[in-house]
């Protein structure tokens, strides 16, 4: 499903995170481990800012995520690994 039919978007087709495991790990893990709200999903510009498109798919936007899940995996990792 595409969430954004901009001609600008394509950027935003993936993911992108550079400190770590990714947020959208926890999240596909428990999407209730965030604090989110729902809007139509913002049209991309030619200059890469946005604007709202009432025509696009509503989808979440998370406001914050609780990072306890990926901490608590990569300590179970470090546990494993240290046996």
């Amino acid at each position: 499903m595409q969430f954004n039919n901009s001609p600008y978007a394509g950027w935003t087709q993936g993911e992108s995170w550079s400190l770590g495991d990714s947020p959208a790990i926890e999240l596909a893990i428990n999407p209730g481990c965030g604090h989110f709200t729902m809007e139509h999903a913002p049209w991309v510009e030619e200059d890469t800012s946005s604007s709202e498109c009432p025509e696009n798919p509503v989808i979440r936007i998370y406001k914050d995520v609780d990072s306890r899940y990926i901490l608590e995996d990569l300590i179970a990792k470090l546990e494993l690994f240290a046996r």
